[in-house]
């Protein structure tokens, strides 16, 4: 008796500590129902007053779940295997308890049913974690759209932006070629203008003129058609080698880079052609070499030049633009890539060309865009994948 009372207490104890109650429906005609200490305890009920049944547990439940418990008991009645139930019960207090059920048939040696027994384990404080996990993944999930939001818009008026400066930009190359040609025009008009005004009438002499001004008209126009081409997005990719991409934006930026005696000088060691966006390389190129022009030109470099190399490495084909300007200084040197973090001396800078370069060459054309010092100046190299 000792030890009976003493495993009783201790399976009183563990059911305590577990918040697991245990239970069993005697199999006869009244259904009748045996609960342990902690079920009236989960249940909120009093062991001296109150007398479960399947009847009352009615009380506790919705009618759903009431209806689930009595399908669930009379499959494990015939199954003889163990059956598994969550449910929520609301108990007289007003709390809500969620409670995951087990329960197995016992049969006699003839195989008729017993009783069945089962647990009831009180899992309230798990579901009530899992609820506020749910709450903070909604909130995550919220904050993380948000900040994706706001870097999208950031990223879209950085490249707006970038835009407006390389519209700048055009529009000054675009006055520096037009400059000559219209000082042609000018001079010739005024020119003919005084041989009218003279009476030194030359039919000849006046129709030579005007094809030299519709010569000159002709190149301005092809010089709006360049940079238009130049500029124009494009969502196809192109088959294109690197050697043309370079040539592309040299006929853009030769003209200023001539006027401030900057040298270029190419070798092209791999012709081989690749499928990517064009255009929008060549203006990853053009920010690259107008970044070397403003650091040559402001630092009043002597015998200015830029180096353009191409060649293959392994499954790449590789440009390197090199210039001997004196290289990128040491605090701004891991942060060039970053908006808004300039190289140029002046207040002038803008910090987005080479941000805008790394975009295209990385997320656009799936490559890569590195940068290094050598002895003399700054080294950008662009790798794009040959397949």
């Amino acid at each position: 008796k000792n030890k009976l009372r003493e495993s009783e207490n201790l399976l009183r104890n563990a059911e305590s500590i577990s918040h697991v109650g245990s239970w069993e429906i005697i199999i006869d005609e009244n259904l009748t129902m045996k609960w342990s200490e902690e079920m009236f305890y989960i249940y909120g009920e009093d062991p001296e007053t109150f007398v479960p049944s399947l009847e009352k547990m009615e009380r506790f439940l919705d009618p759903e779940d009431f209806r689930k418990i009595k399908t669930i008991n009379k499959r494990a009645i015939h199954s003889g295997s163990r059956e598994e139930l969550d449910y929520m019960i609301k108990r007289k207090d007003g709390k809500k308890v969620f409670i995951k059920t087990y329960r197995k048939a016992i049969y006699d040696e003839n195989g008729k049913t017993l009783r069945l027994v089962g647990t009831s384990l009180d899992i309230t404080k798990q579901k009530e974690n899992e609820e506020k996990i749910v709450h903070l993944n909604k909130t995550l999930q919220y904050e993380v759209k948000t900040q994706l939001k706001k870097l999208r818009e950031q990223d879209r008026q950085l490249q707006y932006q970038s835009r407006l400066v390389q519209m700048g930009e055009m529009l000054s190359m675009v006055a520096h070629q037009w400059r000559q040609p219209l000082g042609a025009i000018s001079a010739t008009t005024s020119y003919l203008f005084a041989k009218l005004a003279l009476g030194e009438f030359d039919k000849d002499g006046f129709h030579k003129e005007v094809e030299n001004i519709e010569g000159y008209v002709s190149h301005l126009s092809r010089t709006i058609d360049d940079f238009r081409n130049f500029f124009k997005s494009t969502k196809e990719k192109e088959r294109v080698s690197l050697e043309n991409i370079v040539e592309r934006t040299l006929k853009i930026a030769n003209p200023i880079l001539s006027t401030k005696s900057i040298i270029i000088e190419k070798e092209f060691e791999c012709k081989q052609k690749i499928d990517t966006f064009g255009n929008e390389l060549a203006q990853a190129v053009l920010n690259i070499l107008k970044n070397a022009e403003d650091a040559l030109y402001e630092r009043k470099v002597k015998n200015p030049r830029v180096w353009i190399r191409t060649y293959s490495e392994e499954n790449f084909t590789c440009l390197e633009i090199k210039d001997n300007a004196g290289g990128i200084k040491d605090e701004v040197f891991e942060k060039i890539f970053q908006p808004y973090i300039s190289t140029k001396l002046g207040k002038d800078g803008t910090g987005i060309g080479l941000w805008m370069s790394k975009t295209i060459v990385e997320e656009h054309c799936s490559g890569s865009l590195l940068a290094h010092n050598h002895e003399n100046g700054a080294v950008f190299t662009i790798k794009l994948p040959l397949y």
